[in-house]
């Protein structure tokens, strides 16, 4: 078995079962919703190396993907009284199918932004190798972040949906959405890149780092987890 008991859907616990050899099973500490830190059973794969070994297997000719990449979507979802982190390899026929999506770590407790940093730590600096260097034959690794809102703005480091500045992928202000498209500024259209987040936490922290002030580093009250581009 797993060794820790934890709140699965069949599928997902299937998924683990037939890669088993390959997982850690521990206690980890995580906030839970009464607030306090408890032990909360935790499965994990330690590297990234398993997912990547199983793409260059699985590999098909894709005519949306360039010809010489190969791209890799990591995602998480709450649910069932836990939350899961997989990958899923796009270059292949069916790439949402559930024998494509691979469990990374499935944890006990709510995806809190400290319980995300805690459990999914552990894969930033795999994640920027991979991006780095990461090829096989003539092929780069390519990631993508994938995932609800709540989700994704946890991972880069954003205050949500009530901050003045909430959207993922660009700078534009809260109040300037409610406008017309055509009355938008450019300004106000200026691409999020992870530098930018790093470049915003970082004032937010030389400003105080109080929420009050989040306004003012575009939301970036907290530096990014997987360190995947927005």
């Amino acid at each position: 078995g797993l060794g820790v008991k934890l709140e699965l859907d069949h599928a997902i616990r299937s998924s683990l079962k037939a890669a088993l050899p390959a997982y850690t099973a521990k206690d980890i500490p995580m906030i839970q919703k009464s607030g306090d830190v408890l032990l909360a059973a935790t499965v994990f794969l330690p590297t990234l190396e398993t997912v990547v070994l199983k793409a260059k297997g699985l590999l098909t000719c894709h005519g949306v993907i360039p010809a010489g990449e190969i791209w890799l979507k990591q995602g998480g979802d709450q649910g069932g009284g836990s939350f899961k982190f997989v990958m899923q390899i796009a270059n292949v026929s069916h790439p949402n199918s559930l024998a494509n999506t691979i469990p990374l770590c499935v944890f006990n407790a709510k995806d809190t932004p400290a319980n995300l940093k805690t459990a999914l730590g552990l894969y930033a600096a795999q994640v920027e190798d991979l991006m780095a260097t990461g090829k096989w034959k003539d092929k780069k690794f390519v990631l993508f972040i994938f995932g609800d809102y709540e989700f994704q703005t946890t991972n880069f480091g954003l205050s949500g949906s009530s901050g003045a500045f909430p959207c993922l992928h660009c700078h534009c202000a809260k109040k300037v959405m409610d406008a017309p498209v055509s009355e938008r500024s450019a300004d106000n259209k200026s691409p999020r890149s992870l530098d930018t987040l790093k470049v915003h936490h970082t004032n937010f922290l030389a400003a105080g780092g109080q929420l009050s002030i989040a306004k003012h580093p575009k939301n970036a009250i907290r530096e990014p987890i997987i360190p995947i581009p927005v």
